[in-house]
């Protein structure tokens, strides 16, 4: 411990240069510890689903053995011991365990980067590395959200830099580092040839330029790192893991978002409505800096230099690589400081560097408030997993094939395999291909690949993700499909043909896609309010967990009056959804009529902390109408005015009547008379009670409706 502490204090005796980094990595580490695995994509767990195969079958996978597509696509699995780690973790410790493999990572990660950043540093660099060290951190914690290989990747490039800038004499550690390396992530490998040969570059020229030999004490420092470059083939692929990074992913950035190309003007785009990109192009910009930096003071360094140049090619190959470019112009960045000292400066260059530097300061702190604010259910979120519909298909006592989208392949695998067999997962291109993604992803809103598919293979299920809407009528052309089950994510069919019985024990009398986006009122109007309660009421029943069918039974019994059972479901889906405003929103709408206001306020409040600014006016509106019956008139005009846009087609009379009366009660009279007359051109004749309401308050405040 005392090393530690000695270690951390060591890069300069001014305490101020250690405060903040340190500060940073404690808070970031408090809030991961607390911080569940959440769904940005599956990929987790087709990870966990390979590790389970490789203990099963002590044999790592080289085909889509969980697939039925025919034939079996075959790859490397070049990240398989990655697998076997975060598999053994789960089966010790469940979803608990890898929150806590994730912070562990991140946390040597985050010193590894402290001390290759600040490593006998000057104070006058204080402001400088803090910035550095600050925006590269954030940088990485985007991706530290995931439980992915590359974590790994990030804390090798680091481990290498660090030994190779700081601490050469430990090279000898590299190998070890370079073979852990190509099988926790081996499709990185390049990355590890770069840093590798960049050194051993600038080594064997400046013996050039100094006309020298290679010493005897020049062995214990090249020989790792010539060794280092046959790590790759000291993994259970040998030979065949050097030409995956070699295959195209032309076609795949054009639907897997980090694989995309770098538009052109995303670079030196500053929007604090992109943080993450706002943070690149900060790092850019200074980045760019030390390179002008170094040319113009004559301290060209090959390694740091080669680096650089091929960092930046990395990053013409897809927006994921921003990371390693970013990691990889380090050594760029501590050789050339900017000067950020106050001393000898004008006050208009103090004031303007003191503002750029508290705005990098300040971006991590908003970013972190932005991403941990709201917690979502620890230590597993099942938003947007269909975690209703497995649970559904292994209570079936069957077994059989399911025609799915490829964006929750994984969680299938890994929630339905060996039971059900899938169509396919995200691991393209390297297991599946271009076209099998093609054929997936148009299965849904196109007949005819839809009829290939079905022809060829036959599936007993088909798993449909809730935003493809149009499937509702590409599915009645295919009468053997019928909907049996959906969740907070996707539909369920069934191939009646296949299992009559359970296609006849499980049929929904409602159309899932009608439901979803829908007022109650909409949904009762389909096919009545006994047959929308019995569908959802039996489907709750199997899964209580759904948000979808406890925030329509919750919808339901608010209408109905019964705010006791509205509380009920609404309760469910704060448990289990305390991310999303829907639970307290519908929560403070029946504690609203149980007039048990204050409480009404307090969930509509943590609604709106959870709901985007565009979403928020509809709770606005109930919070006005809490402070109207609470006889605050005032704040009622206040919440009304943000709830209701006048001139919004969207906006009803009634809802123009009651923010007239509000504001004619809070003294705005004008105001009062304006929304009046719009309420008044807006009401229909048959509605006489409104009419008459609208014309009397108009009268009464001396405004004639004859026009």
């Amino acid at each position: 411990m005392n090393n530690l502490v000695k270690k951390i204090i060591k890069p300069t005796n001014y305490l101020g240069l250690n405060f903040y980094p340190l500060l940073l990595i404690i808070s970031v580490i408090f809030y991961l510890f607390l911080f569940p695995v959440i769904k940005l994509d599956t990929d987790l767990w087709y990870h966990l689903s390979h590790g389970k195969y490789i203990f099963a079958y002590n044999s790592i996978p080289k085909s889509s053995y969980f697939s039925f597509i025919s034939p079996s696509r075959d790859w490397v699995d070049y990240y398989w011991l990655f697998q076997v780690v975060v598999f053994k973790i789960y089966s010790l410790t469940n979803y608990y365990g890898l929150v806590i493999f994730r912070a562990l990572i991140i946390l040597a990660t985050a010193f590894l980067l402290f001390f290759l950043i600040f490593d006998r540093q000057e104070k006058d660099s204080f402001f400088y590395f803090s910035i550095v060290f600050s925006l590269i951190f954030l940088l990485l914690l985007s991706r530290f959200q995931l439980i992915r290989p590359h974590i790994f990747s990030f804390f090798f490039i680091i481990s290498f830099l660090y030994i190779l800038e700081c601490h050469f004499r430990k090279v000898f550690l590299l190998p070890i580092l370079a073979v852990l390396w190509c099988n926790l992530h081996g499709i990185e490998y390049p990355v590890l040839y770069l840093i590798c040969l960049s050194y051993l570059f600038d080594f064997f020229i400046s013996l050039l330029i100094k006309k020298e030999r290679i010493q005897k004490k020049d062995f214990p420092y090249i020989f790792p790192l010539i060794i280092s470059l046959a790590a790759v083939y000291i993994t259970p692929h040998g030979s065949k893991l050097i030409g995956i990074p070699l295959i195209s992913t032309e076609y795949a950035s054009q639907y897997i978002n980090e694989l995309r190309y770098f538009n052109f003007y995303e670079f030196f785009n500053f929007q604090l409505s992109n943080p993450l990109l706002t943070i690149f192009n900060i790092l850019l910009v200074l980045i760019l800096f030390s390179v002008i930096i170094s040319i113009a003071h004559g301290k060209i360094n090959i390694s740091h230099l080669l680096l650089f140049a091929g960092g930046t090619f990395l990053l013409t190959k897809g927006f994921r690589f921003i990371n390693e470019f970013t990691l990889l112009s380090i050594p760029l960045l501590r050789a050339n400081p900017i000067n950020f000292s106050f001393a000898q400066k004008s006050l208009r260059k103090r004031i303007i560097l003191g503002i750029f530097m508290i705005f990098c300061l300040s971006l991590p702190l908003i970013l972190l408030k932005n991403q941990f604010q709201n917690r979502p259910k620890f230590p597993l979120s099942t938003v947007n997993l269909p975690t209703g519909i497995t649970a559904f298909l292994n209570n079936l006592p069957i077994s059989g094939s399911l025609l799915n989208h490829p964006n929750n392949g994984g969680y299938f695998i890994w929630s339905l395999y060996p039971k059900y067999k899938i169509f396919m997962d995200m691991e393209v291109p390297f297991l599946f291909t271009d076209e099998d993604f093609f054929m997936a992803a148009n299965a849904f809103s196109d007949e005819q690949v839809l009829r290939k598919i079905i022809a060829k293979y036959s599936p007993s299920f088909i798993s449909v993700p809730q935003n493809q809407k149009e499937f509702k009528d590409l599915i009645k052309k295919f009468p053997d499909f019928k909907p049996i089950f959906f969740d907070q994510a996707e539909v369920l069919y069934i191939n009646q043909k296949h299992y009559p019985d359970i296609a006849d024990k499980y049929k929904l009398n409602i159309d899932p896609f009608d439901l979803f986006g829908q007022t109650i009122e909409a949904m009762i109007s389909l096919k009545g309010k006994e047959i929308l309660l019995n569908d959802v009421l039996r489907l709750n029943k199997i899964y209580p967990e759904c948000m979808m069918t406890n925030q329509i039974l919750s919808m339901y019994y608010n209408k109905e009056g019964d705010y006791q059972s509205s509380i009920k479901y609404a309760d469910r889906i704060i448990d289990n959804y305390p991310d999303a405003p829907m639970g307290y929103k519908l929560k403070g709408i029946a504690l609203k009529n149980l007039k048990s206001y204050d409480e009404a306020l307090s969930c509509f409040e943590k609604a709106l902390e959870r709901t985007s600014a565009e979403d928020k006016r509809e709770i606005y509106k109930q919070i006005a109408y809490v402070y109207t019956q609470k006889q605050d008139y005032k704040k009622a005009y206040k919440f009304f005015k943000k709830g209701i846009n006048v001139f919004s087609a969207k906006t009803t009379y009634q809802d123009l009547f009651d923010f007239s009366s509000a504001a004619l009660l809070a003294d705005r009279i004008d105001e009062a008379i304006f929304y009046l007359k719009l309420a008044n051109n807006k009401v229909p004749p048959e509605d006489k009670k409104y009419k008459e309401r609208i014309e009397s308050q108009l009268a009464r405040l001396g405004v004639a409706t004859n026009q």
